[in-house]
């Protein structure tokens, strides 16, 4: 990972006490004038701390962060025969496929966002925050968030 593609918010695996667990960072602090070491603040389900970001690693984009960030399989239009993958939020629909990310346009046709495939959450997440100003939200965020006002 580099911290030029770090935002706060964005999730990473850490290893705490021999074990690899999904934090959020929260800090980003030190970074050298070469732009390829700095020191991450993070938490997680059991505290919060710091480490240089060399000890963090990316999270491959699995089905399982789709569905938790409320995306949902197409199952119609050009899209419907590969994998493909979208969100509605508030007007922001946007279709995620394996050739990249479209937003549909009101007369049916799509405009096409990038051209990569997307492999990372933390790709995902910084480039859902550029295309619309909101955080991807993980539905797991969501129900302890109403736990803990009740």
């Amino acid at each position: 990972m580099k911290p030029i593609e770090l935002r706060i918010g964005n999730y990473a695996i850490h290893n705490i006490n021999g074990n690899d667990e999904v934090v959020e960072i929260d800090q980003i602090s030190k970074v050298e004038a070469d732009n390829t070491n700095c020191i991450l603040g993070y938490i997680y389900q059991n505290g919060e701390g710091t480490a240089p970001i060399e000890f963090f690693h990316e999270i491959t984009l699995i089905e399982e962060w789709l569905k938790n960030f409320r995306f949902e399989e197409v199952s119609y239009g050009p899209y419907s025969q590969m994998a493909a993958w979208q969100i509605n939020e508030e007007s922001q629909r946007l279709i995620m496929s394996v050739t990249g990310i479209f937003k549909p346009l009101p007369n049916g046709q799509f405009i096409q966002l990038n051209t990569s495939p997307i492999r990372y959450v933390h790709t995902l997440q910084n480039i859902y925050w550029c295309l619309t100003g909101k955080e991807l939200i993980y539905e797991k965020d969501i129900i302890k968030a109403s736990e803990d006002k009740s």
